[in-house]
């Protein structure tokens, strides 16, 4: 069991890391292109600190509606 839980840890620090070299990379971009700093980080956390100034119960809606879409998403593209 206990290896299991460490390969998930692995996946999980690696698809990390993946995804913020992608967003430095991409800030890095924007940044040559238009000359503004840290663009999409600064959204992501705009969209962070909007989501959790919401109430628990807006939050748990919030997340249901967005869970939902992506499987009536993936649930679509495989009838299809």
């Amino acid at each position: 069991m206990d290896k299991i839980i460490l390969f998930f840890i692995y996946v999980h620090s690696y698809a990390n890391k993946l995804v913020l070299q992608g967003i430095a990379k991409l800030d890095m971009y924007l940044w040559r292109k238009t000359g503004r700093d840290t663009v999409v980080a600064n959204f992501i956390w705009k969209l962070q600190r909007k989501y959790m100034s919401r109430s628990k119960r807006e939050r748990k809606i919030m997340t249901f509606a967005f869970v939902g879409m992506i499987g009536a998403y993936y649930g679509w593209m495989i009838l299809t």
